[in-house]
C-alpha cells in the first residue's frame, strides 16, 4: 500500500544551503525545525535561491505489507535536483542520495521524481531526515511505498501519461492539419496551445532526461519553465479569437492581444533565466497565471452579451483547466495553505481534459462552419441561377477544353445550351452571323486566355420568327482556364434599331418628299389662277376657253394630290372635321362598301364607348389604305373584317383582317417601309403604309402586323384614350 506522510514531516527552510546533517542533530545545534500538524504538509513556494535547500525530518511509520519487503521513500515533485536521506546507525548518519537523471541505486534506470528504496526495519519507526534541493517549488511531497506498490503505481502513473501524450499528439496533428487545410485560425492557435502544453509536460514531469539521460537537463527546464508562459500567451491569443472579442471591444481586444504578445516576450525570458540559473523570474510565475485566468474570465465576461453561445462552450471547455490552474498555482502563491497532493496534480488532468474538450468543439465549430458556408454557397447559387433564369441574358462557363461547365438563363435554355456539351460543336451546328468562324476564335481565346465573342444566327419556329441574333461573350475564368460569360438573344436590340433605321428613312423621305410637294404646289398655284383669269376673258362657247378650264382643274386635282401628300408627311387637321374614332369608321365603311368589289365581304364590328376624337379625314385614309391593301391580298375574293372597341380605361384597338395570302417574316418586317410594295407595277407605290404609319404616330397609337404565308393578315392599332368629348355608348355591327 501507499500512504501519504508529508504532513508527518517536521521541516527546515535552508535559505543558505549550508546547513549538514551535523549541524541540525548535533546536542547543542540551535536549528529549530516547524513541528508538523499531522494535516497540513509543508509547502515553502518557489525556491528562494539556487542554493537554498528543504530539510524534512519524519518518523517513518509502519504500513501493512509482507515480512521482509522494502521501503520506498518518494518525493513527487519532477523538479527536484538532488535527494539526500539520512538514516542513523551504529557510526553516525548513513546516507542514501538521489541524482537528477542518474540511475536510481540498485535498480539501474533513472526514475522521474526522487525514489529511494530501503530495508523496511531500517527505516520503519525510525525518525529520518531528507535534505531537497529544487529550483522549483519546495513541497513536502513525501509518500511511502512498499516496494512491490511503487512498481505497480509508477507503471500505471506512466501509463495515464503515455495514453495522454499519445492523446494530445494526435489531437495536436488533426488540429495543424485543419489549420493547414481550412486556413482556421482558431484551429491554429488551439494546435499552437496543445503542442506548448504537450512540450510543458514532457519537461515539467521529467521525461526527457530521465529516457534520454542527465545530459537533457536544461532542455528540460526550459521545456518546462518556458513553457508555462508559452501556455499562457498561447491561451490569451486563442481566449481572444474564439469569444470574438475584436468584433465587440476593439479595446480589450488589443489589450488581449498586447498582452499574449508580452507573455511570448516573458517565454524568451523565462528561457534565458533557464540558461543563466536565475531564480527571480519564478517566484512571479503564480501571480502571472492566476492573472491571466482571471484576465481570460474577464474576456467571457464580454463577449455575454454578444456571443452568449461561444461564452457558454468556452466556460464548459476551459473551466476545468482554469480551476485546476488556479488550485496549482495558489499552492505557490499562497504556500501556508500547505502541500496537497491531489491539488497539485490535478492540473495535468484538468488541462488535458480541457483541451480534449476544445478539440471537440472545435471540431463541431468547424463542421457548423462548413455546413453554414455549403449552406450560403448552394442559397447563393439558387440565388445567382434565379437572377440567370429572371435576366434577360443567359450565363455560361466551360472549362479549357471547351466544354460547357455550367449555362442557366432564358437564353441558354432558348437555344438549347446545357452543361456537357462540346461549346465549338454547339457553335458548328448553328449558323454562322458574323465574318469569322467563331469556333476558329474560341479555339484561339482558350489558347491564349483571351476573351472571346461570338455573333450567330440561329434558327428557330418559335413565335413566328425564322432566326434569333445570339451573342456569346466571356473573359477568361482564371488560373483553371476556360471561359466564363454571358450569352444574349439580341433578336429584339437588332430589330429595334431596324425599325429606327426605318423611322431615320421615313422621316428623311419625308422630309425630301415635303419639300418637293412645296415647290410643285408653288407651281400649280400660278398656272390655276392665271388659267382662270385667262378663261374668264374669253367667251364661253369658244373652245379656248373648254381647254384653259382643263388646264385648271388638272391642276386643282394635282394640287389635291399635293396636299394629301404634304399632310401624311406634315398631318394638320382642322377642327371641323373631328369626330370619335369609331364614328368615324364606321362613315368609312359606308363610304368603301360602295367601291368594293362584289366578291369582297367587308364587315364592322364596333362594341364600345365611341372613342377619343380625331379627324374623320385622318380615319378615313388609314381604313382605306388598310382595306385596299387586304382587298389586293385576297385577289378580289375573301373577306375583310374590322373591329373596334375598347374604354376609356382600357384604351382602343382597331383591327383589319383579311384571309388574303399572308406575308413572310421579311416583307412583314419592311411593311412600313416607304416605297416598298410587293404590288405588281402600276398598282401600288409603297406609301400607303407609311401614310399610315404616320397618321397613327400624330395620334400617340401603335402598330402590330401578324400574318403568316396561305394563311392571312391581321393589323392591329392601339389608340390611346384621350380626354376629348365623348358620346354615348353604342353598340353597332354593319355587314
Amino acid at each position: 500500500m501507499a500512504r501519504f506522510i508529508g504532513p508527518l514531516a517536521d521541516h527546515l527552510l535552508d535559505r543558505s544551503g549550508r546547513l549538514t546533517i551535523a549541524d541540525i542533530t548535533a546536542p547543542s545545534s540551535t536549528v529549530v525545525f516547524q513541528p508538523h500538524d499531522g494535516r497540513r504538509a509543508a509547502n515553502y513556494g518557489p525556491s528562494p535561491s539556487p542554493a537554498a535547500a528543504l530539510w524534512l525530518r519524519v518518523v517513518v511509520p509502519a504500513i501493512t505489507a509482507q515480512a521482509g519487503d522494502e521501503r520506498v521513500l518518494a518525493l513527487r515533485e519532477p523538479r527536484i535536483r538532488n535527494v539526500s536521506l539520512f538514516m542513523a546507525d551504529q557510526d553516525g548518519w548513513k546516507e542514501l542520495r538521489w541524482r537528477i537523471g542518474r540511475p536510481q541505486v540498485g535498480a539501474g534506470f533513472a526514475t522521474r521524481y526522487p525514489v529511494l528504496t530501503v530495508p523496511a526495519a531500517e527505516v520503519t519507526g525510525r525518525t529520518v531526515y531528507l535534505r531537497i534541493e529544487t529550483p522549483s517549488s519546495m513541497r513536502a511531497s513525501l509518500w511511502l511505498h512498499t516496494d512491490l506498490d511503487f512498481l505497480g503505481a509508477s507503471s500505471a502513473e506512466n501509463l495515464v501519461f503515455g495514453i495522454v501524450f499519445g492523446i494530445l499528439a494526435a489531437l495536436f496533428m488533426y488540429l495543424a492539419a485543419a489549420a493547414l487545410v481550412a486556413r482556421d485560425a482558431t484551429s491554429a492557435m488551439l494546435s499552437g496551445l496543445v503542442l506548448a502544453y504537450l512540450g510543458y509536460v514532457l519537461g515539467d514531469q521529467g521525461f526527457i532526461e530521465s529516457i534520454i539521460g542527465p545530459q537533457m537537463i536544461i532542455a528540460s527546464r526550459v521545456m518546462s519553465f518556458g513553457g508555462t508562459f508559452l501556455i499562457f500567451a498561447m491561451t490569451l491569443f486563442y481566449s481572444r479569437h474564439f469569444l470574438r472579442i475584436a468584433s465587440h471591444s476593439p479595446r480589450v481586444s488589443m489589450a488581449a492581444r498586447g498582452l499574449a504578445f508580452a507573455m511570448l516576450g516573458l517565454t524568451l525570458v523565462a528561457v534565458a533565466s533557464v540558461l543563466m540559473n536565475d531564480l527571480t523570474l519564478r517566484r512571479f510565475v503564480a501571480p502571472i497565471g492566476i492573472g491571466t485566468i482571471l484576465f481570460c474570465v474577464m474576456l467571457v465576461a464580454l463577449s455575454w452579451r454578444s456571443e452568449r453561445r461561444r461564452a457558454l462552450v468556452f466556460i464548459a471547455c476551459w473551466g476545468p483547466m482554469f480551476a485546476g490552474g488556479i488550485l496549482r498555482m495558489l499552492h505557490d502563491a499562497v504556500p501556508a495553505i500547505g502541500a496537497n497532493p491531489v491539488a497539485v496534480n490535478v492540473n495535468y488532468l484538468t488541462t488535458s481534459l480541457s483541451l480534449l474538450l476544445s478539440g471537440f468543439a472545435n471540431a463541431i465549430d468547424l463542421q457548423s462552419r462548413e455546413r453554414e458556408a455549403r449552406r450560403l454557397a448552394e442559397d447563393n447559387a439558387l440565388r445567382l441561377r434565379a437572377f440567370a433564369e429572371s435576366a434577360s441574358d443567359s450565363f455560361w462557363e466551360c472549362d479549357r477544353q471547351g466544354t460547357i461547365t455550367f449555362a442557366s438563363g432564358p437564353s441558354s435554355q432558348a437555344i438549347g445550351l446545357a452543361p456537357g456539351q462540346k461549346l465549338d460543336e454547339f457553335l458548328g451546328r448553328i449558323q454562322q452571323g458574323g465574318e469569322t468562324d467563331p469556333r476558329a476564335d474560341l479555339a484561339g481565346s482558350l489558347a491564349t486566355g483571351s476573351e472571346f465573342r461570338a455573333t450567330v444566327s440561329l434558327p428557330v419556329t418559335a413565335g413566328g420568327l425564322e432566326h434569333r441574333l445570339i451573342v456569346f461573350r466571356a473573359r477568361p475564368a482564371g488560373p483553371a482556364g476556360g471561359l466564363r460569360g454571358i450569352v444574349s438573344d439580341n433578336t429584339a436590340e437588332a430589330a429595334a434599331e431596324e425599325r429606327l433605321a426605318q423611322q431615320r428613312k421615313m422621316a428623311a423621305i419625308g422630309q425630301l418628299t415635303g419639300g418637293v410637294a412645296h415647290e410643285i404646289n408653288n407651281l400649280l398655284h400660278p398656272i390655276v389662277n392665271l388659267s382662270r383669269r385667262v378663261a374668264r376673258g374669253i367667251e364661253a362657247g369658244d373652245d379656248r376657253r373648254r381647254l384653259l378650264e382643263i388646264v385648271a382643274e388638272s391642276g386643282t386635282r394635282a394640287a389635291t394630290i399635293v396636299a394629301g401628300l404634304l399632310t401624311s408627311v406634315r398631318p394638320t387637321p382642322r377642327a371641323d372635321s373631328h369626330a370619335p374614332l369609331g364614328q368615324a369608321l364606321g362613315d368609312a365603311v359606308r363610304s368603301l362598301r360602295s367601291m368594293l368589289p362584289d366578291k369582297i365581304a367587308l364587315s364592322f364590328e364596333n362594341y364600345g364607348d365611341p372613342g377619343p376624337s380625331v379627324d374623320a379625314n385622318e380615319a378615313f385614309q388609314v381604313l382605306t389604305n388598310l382595306v385596299a391593301n387586304a382587298v389586293y391580298a385576297t385577289r378580289g375574293e375573301g373577306h375583310v373584317d374590322v373591329r373596334f372597341k375598347g374604354s376609356d380605361a382600357a384604351g382602343y384597338v382597331l383591327s383589319v383582317e383579311d384571309n388574303g395570302e399572308g406575308m413572310d417574316n421579311e416583307t412583314r418586317q419592311r411593311a412600313m417601309e416607304p416605297f416598298f410594295t410587293t404590288k405588281q407595277p402600276g398598282h401600288g407605290t409603297g406609301l400607303g403604309l407609311p401614310i399610315v404609319y404616320g397618321i397613327i404616330h400624330a395620334w400617340k397609337a401603335t402598330i402590330d402586323i401578324e400574318s403568316q404565308p396561305g394563311v392571312g393578315t391581321r393589323i392591329t392599332i392601339a389608340v390611346p384614350a384621350t380626354t376629348a368629348s365623348r358620346t354615348e355608348p353604342t353598340h353597332a355591327a354593319i355587314t
